[in-house]
């Protein structure tokens, strides 16, 4: 009987593992309640960061942005993306 004790609490212990992850996951997603991050107090989502930092790029091969301003943006617009600035 012991041991029927031992399966149940590992089968709840699983089960709240797997709640856990769920609504980790379902934040992830959901991110800030309208939809997405914001940067420079405009909310983005992801198509919208990628597209910005896109023309960021392009701006930045012209000459129109230094490399400091497009580090500084950059990492901004990474982070909307869930994403690490690459690193030298």
């Amino acid at each position: 009987m012991a041991r029927r004790g031992g399966e149940r609490f590992e089968k709840r212990r699983l089960e709240a593992a797997r709640r856990e992850r769920q609504a980790a996951k379902r934040d992830r997603k959901a991110g800030p309640e309208d939809g997405g991050d914001t940067v420079d107090g405009v909310v983005l989502s992801e198509a919208e960061a990628m597209e910005r930092f896109a023309a960021l790029s392009a701006q930045r091969a012209s000459g129109e942005v230094d490399e400091e301003t497009y580090e500084a943006e950059g990492r901004e617009l990474f982070a909307v993306l869930g994403l690490d600035w690459p690193t030298d």
